[in-house]
């Protein structure tokens, strides 16, 4: 009998890069990895021993949370290990330095936009 492979949860990407950890910290490999979305609860009910135990915990706050909440949330806890979000973050702060007008257009164009939604209901 062949020995059941392991399952894990992809993390959900971040705007300026793909997803390439799994929800339990491993390296993705596409052969054993599926993308988080909310029918991830119903097949972890219906299989609960083919998918990692730490994914599956983990599942459920990225379906509450946004994926930089989930990044943010999840270099506090591993700040030891993983300091990627670190960098990421100084280097949009230059980029925000060196383009500063747009990024003030950008930024007041949003919360326009959260305006309107707020507005409309």
């Amino acid at each position: 009998m062949a020995k059941q492979r392991t399952i894990h949860v992809l993390r959900a990407p971040l705007p300026w890069r793909p997803s390439r950890l799994t929800e339990c910290g491993q390296l993705a490999k596409d052969d054993a990895i599926v993308p988080c979305d909310k029918e991830l609860p119903n097949r972890f009910a219906a299989t609960p021993d083919q998918f990692c135990k730490t994914c599956r915990e983990r599942v459920r706050f990225q379906l509450l949370d946004s994926p930089i909440e989930r990044e943010m949330a999840w270099t506090r806890h591993n700040q030891k290990h993983d300091r990627f979000l670190d960098f990421e973050l100084q280097a949009v702060g230059e980029l925000v330095a060196r383009y500063q007008g747009e990024f003030d257009r950008l930024v007041a164009a949003l919360q326009a936009e959260q305006g309107f939604r707020k507005a409309g209901g």
